[in-house]
């Protein structure tokens, strides 16, 4: 069916011809779930076939939302205010009154897939909306990770959670008491970017550092140790980073046998609700202790306090912003890989704005 439009700003904000994650997979049942994403309201539920169908939430009639209907064992909606009812692909079935159904009374549905632990929607071309592009980086279909997964909307705006996430220094300050050590701060970065896919890269290795509080406590390792961090920044909103703590090989004997290193994975989406809120979803991955539900409780726990620190920090900045304005800025060569996204989503805004 043609689908129906929806009012744009005059300067567009958000990238729409991208794959975003729009809501847990546990989340999506047969009730209806409202989400906002990109500041428009979508219903989402899972149909009796457990099928995604994602709609705007906004019955044509007189707007009311359709989270305050009711959903059929048909999978049809039916409006809560006046009655109209929608099929899962939007299509208006039946209106109270009258056996004709207006023009224009469907309402749009949104593409959407499951992958991970997310269900991901596509607010763009319907046209353009290939389950294929969401990148293979995330490491789902991995069987040697174990993920554990969770979302929260932080009250800022998605750039600034993009510099935060981007420039991995504030590791040192903002995380001292779990993951962060001096060393995440002075050691440099090597970045790159590849256009094509809007994917911005970055690096940090470091050789005989502090092993922090979070790392000794999940695998049991001490000083000193060998640490890399390896970003996958896929602009706007998809952040990969893959770590490796290992035993440092200056102190390894060899007759100890080969050194364990073990692996995670974060991976954030960051979804934007408004210019000035975010949904912040995230899946961290592990290589190790694979059936242990106690380690799932610690790194879900872990997350989400390391979540609410940048949440704070990203939150002063957006009440900054609010009252004083954009202020200027001085940056240094750890926040190359952060410059070269902003610049990439400059590009991006403008050549989908060019079709």
């Amino acid at each position: 069916m043609a689908q129906p439009t929806i009012a744009r700003p005059e300067t567009e904000t958000f990238v729409r011809n991208v794959w975003y994650i729009a809501a847990l997979r546990s989340e999506v049942g047969e009730s209806l779930l409202g989400r906002t994403i990109l500041g428009i309201s979508v219903v989402l539920y899972r149909t009796r076939a457990g099928k995604v169908a994602a709609l705007r939430n906004r019955c044509p009639h007189r707007g009311y939302p359709l989270t305050e209907g009711k959903l059929g064992d048909d999978d049809v909606i039916a409006c809560g205010y006046h009655g109209f009812r929608f099929g899962p692909d939007g299509t208006c079935l039946s209106v109270p009154g009258q056996d004709k159904i207006p023009g224009r009374s469907d309402v749009r549905s949104f593409p959407v897939t499951e992958n991970g632990p997310f269900v991901w929607i596509w607010m763009g071309d319907p046209e353009l909306a290939d389950p294929a592009g969401i990148p293979a980086e995330t490491g789902f279909a991995d069987p040697d990770f174990r993920f554990v997964s969770g979302n929260v909307v932080i009250d800022a705006n998605h750039e600034l959670i993009a510099d935060n996430v981007l420039d991995l220094s504030h590791e040192s300050f903002i995380h001292a008491t779990k993951i962060g050590t001096r060393e995440v701060a002075e050691t440099p970065i090597t970045s790159s970017s590849s256009e094509s896919r809007w994917l911005v890269q970055a690096s940090r290795i470091m050789r005989d550092v502090e092993c922090p509080p979070t790392y000794r406590e999940r695998t049991g390792l001490r000083s000193p140790i060998d640490r890399e961090q390896h970003i996958n920044f896929f602009v706007p909103s998809l952040y990969v980073l893959d770590t490796m703590v290992v035993a440092a090989e200056s102190r390894h004997d060899p007759a100890d046998g080969p050194r364990r290193a073990y692996h995670g994975k974060v991976i954030y989406g960051l979804t934007p609700l408004s210019e000035r809120q975010t949904h912040y979803f995230f899946a961290i991955g592990r290589d190790y202790a694979q059936d242990d539900p106690e380690m799932d409780a610690s790194v879900q726990e872990g997350q989400l306090c390391l979540i609410d620190e940048d949440a704070y920090a990203v939150g002063v900045l957006q009440n900054l912003m609010d009252t004083e304005g954009p202020e200027f800025e001085v940056s240094i060569r750890l926040d190359t890989a952060a410059l070269i996204a902003r610049r990439m989503l400059a590009r991006r805004l403008r050549a989908e704005a060019k079709g």
